[in-house]
This record gives C-alpha cells, structure tokens and sequence, in this order.
C-alpha cells in the first residue's frame, strides 16, 4: 500500500514539474509571438515612408534608393526648418556674389514655382537647416550611389533650369535642364552639383559657383 503511495505521488510530481515547464516554454513563445509583430510594424514604417512635409505644410513624396530615402520632388520651402525665413532674391549680385541664403524661382513666375519648385544659392544650402527636419542636402557620394544603382528615374527629375545673377537674361534652360546642389566643395567658391539633360539618359556630375540658384533634393539624415 505504502509502495502504490510512494508512486502515485512520484507520477503526480512529474506531472506538475512536466506541466511548468511546458507553460514556460509556451510562455516564451507567446512573448516572441507579442514582440514580432511589433518589430516587423516599427520596420515597415521605417521602410515604407511615403511623403516628408516641411514647416510650412509643403508635402514631398519619397522614395527608397539603397539604404537612403529621398525626396522625389524639388523643395520648394520659403522658410529654414527653425522657423527662420529665407530671404527672396530681388536682385544684385551682379559685381560681388550674394553672401546670404536667397531663393527665387523660375522668372518669378509663381506657375513655374508650383511646377518645378524653388531655386536656391548656396549659401541657403551651407545654413544646414534648408531642408525639413531630420533631412539633409546630399552630398557629392549621395548622388553618385543613384547613379550607380541606376535609380534616377526614380527621383522625378524636373527640369526646372537655373539662376545665375551675372547673366543677361539671369534664368535659363527650363524644360531643358535641371540642376541639383550638394554640400561637397570642389574648389574656391565651387561645389558639386549635379545636371539632367532633355537629352541625355543620365545624370552628369558638374561644378558650379555658389552663386547660381539651382534646385534643392533632401535625403533623410
């Protein structure tokens, strides 16, 4: 009788001992099965951004090239992402280059300002703070990854021409030409910027002195 207790108690220890690690192990799982789909949630928001807005409202859509997400549409922001206005060009530069972040657009044409965005000079770009926050002007090395990857067509490219203070007439090549800044300086007064040709396949890799207005792209940081 005692022997058929001692079993009987035996069997029923190991069936509880049996029965809590098989809550544990369930337990764990359940806990992955909670954390996964959070996970993959939070990667597909980071992935699958859609559209940046600047701070005056001004909605981008965006695009995934390599590991970098770009705006696929010029900016076209009056204000720097503190809160700070750019000042409009409204003329000079002539006899000495403009020493203070302007925009302008093509003509002054506020139809070519809604189809082709703003352009900028430089030193617009150099305030660090043109673009919305948590987004950047590309740099030379930004660029040259589309390229590589063949993923221009991607980035909407319009050809919304330029601005150069010592021409007459100072705004050229729209619906020819677009014309794109980076941060990198090549020379004395020159940076790296980058040009689509109506008739051409690619972009070109150019030099332009920071005085010109061109177009503005902005990659997130």
């Amino acid at each position: 009788m005692k022997y058929q207790l001692s079993i009987t108690i035996l069997l029923l220890i190991g069936y509880l001992l049996s029965n809590c690690s098989g809550q544990k192990k369930l337990k764990t799982r359940a806990s992955n099965d909670e954390i996964n789909p959070v996970t993959e949630e939070v990667h597909s928001k980071t992935l699958n951004h859609s559209t940046v807005t600047d701070i005056e409202g001004n909605v981008y859509p965006v695009v995934m090239i390599g590991d970098k997400l770009w705006m696929a549409a010029n900016l076209n922001v009056s204000k720097y992402n503190n809160g700070t206005p750019i000042l409009p060009y409204s003329g000079g530069g002539f006899l000495e280059p403009l020493k203070k972040g302007m925009f302008t657009y093509y003509n002054k044409d506020m139809a070519n300002k809604t189809r082709f965005g703003k352009l900028y000079n430089y030193h617009a770009v150099t305030e660090g703070c043109l673009c919305p926050e948590g987004w950047q002007v590309p740099t030379d090395e930004d660029w040259q990854e589309v390229i590589k990857l063949q993923k221009q067509d991607k980035l909407n490219l319009l050809l919304g021409g330029l601005m150069n203070p010592q021409d007459i007439p100072p705004f050229s090549d729209m619906d020819i030409s677009g014309y794109w800044w980076t941060t990198t300086s090549v020379g004395r007064n020159t940076v790296a910027t980058y040009e689509f040709h109506l008739d051409k396949t690619s972009l070109q890799k150019s030099g332009m002195n920071e005085r010109n207005f061109l177009s503005v792209r902005c990659i997130k940081n």
